[in-house]
């Protein structure tokens, strides 16, 4: 067993403008396990987003699990990957209020000053209850190929289909998306 660095770049093939995103990945055994998972933020200053790269440490002898979520500018809902549509039935009803509290957050900031300075976290809630959860469509089983220590996350032109892929391991993902007020009291 060994440790590996691995370089992950978002494609953002569909180019709408991403004011937010958030990715978490973790490994549930190995070497990592017991290293809480940290998102790799990524927020829209001065009408400009930085580049979608960053690094993950990974144990090489054990399986990569990834959560995505983003916000668009100007628009209220929140968009995450999946694997299976049926995810959020696995969620709880305090799960979707904090999603609902920081949805109507993002919008109030973004509305009441410019996009490029919002403080909201929306996208960083939704991935770190996916990581939370226990079981769930939303947690994306993707190993990084270890002689390219690479991984891309393509987020594609149609807006309905999206990747992952690191060379031959490759996973293929549909959006879902979260508005606020999705959580509804008869559920």
């Amino acid at each position: 067993m060994s440790t590996q660095t691995a370089t992950v770049t978002v494609q953002n093939q569909a180019q709408y403008p991403i004011v937010e995103l958030a990715v978490i990945h973790w490994q549930e055994d190995g070497t990592f396990e017991d290293v809480p998972a940290t998102p790799n933020l990524f927020k829209m200053k001065d009408d400009v987003l930085p580049p979608l790269t960053f690094t993950v440490d990974y144990d090489d002898k054990h399986e990569n699990y990834w959560a995505v979520a983003w916000r668009n500018m100007h628009d209220p809902a929140m968009y995450y990957l999946v694997t299976d549509p049926s995810f959020w039935q696995k969620f709880g009803r305090d799960v979707m209020k904090t999603l609902d509290d920081a949805i109507g957050d993002a919008i109030d900031v973004c509305t009441e000053s410019p996009v490029g300075t919002a403080l909201a976290t929306t996208a960083n809630v939704a991935v770190q209850a996916i990581y939370d959860t226990a079981g769930g469509d939303a947690r994306i089983k993707n190993n990084i190929h270890t002689s390219l220590n690479s991984l891309d996350i393509y987020l594609k032109c149609d807006r309905t289909s999206y990747e992952l892929k690191s060379d031959h391991h490759t996973t293929g993902c549909s959006a879902k998306i979260y508005y606020k007020g999705d959580l509804c009291d008869d559920n």
